[in-house]
């Protein structure tokens, strides 16, 4: 957020709902050790329960908390690519040609994609 008075009203509003600096370096440090209860159960009744880590909200903390810090590295690339296609005349095949102009100019839009370190592209 680049405008100091948005942030400065954000900041105070949080700090009157108890979501200080510190309240929220605990609640991050509290989700980075999230767990969930597994009830184990027979014939309708709770015969035993497990604790076990929730890694989603694992994940998820540790991803806003790098983010956060200044470590994540975002390695996204919006990439826009215009192509210039040419007509096939398919009346040799048997079909006819359409009679209006055809527009020979694509815009292909190509997002997210991810590059490696080794300078291989990764399409997600």
């Amino acid at each position: 957020m680049g405008n100091p008075v948005i942030r400065d009203t954000i900041d105070r509003c949080l700090d009157q709902a108890g979501l200080a600096e510190q309240q929220i370096a605990q609640r991050l440090a509290n989700l980075a050790d999230a767990t969930k209860n597994t009830y184990i159960s027979h014939n309708g009744k709770i015969t035993a329960t497990r604790t076990d880590p929730d890694n989603p909200v694992r994940l998820s903390t540790l991803a806003l908390v790098t983010k956060l810090k200044g470590l994540h590295v975002d390695k996204s690339v919006n990439l826009n690519v215009n192509m210039d296609v040419q007509p096939i005349d398919l009346s040799r095949y048997g079909r006819q040609r359409r009679s209006e102009v055809v527009d020979k100019s694509v815009n292909l839009n190509v997002n997210n994609v991810n590059i490696d370190a080794d300078m291989g592209v990764d399409n997600t």
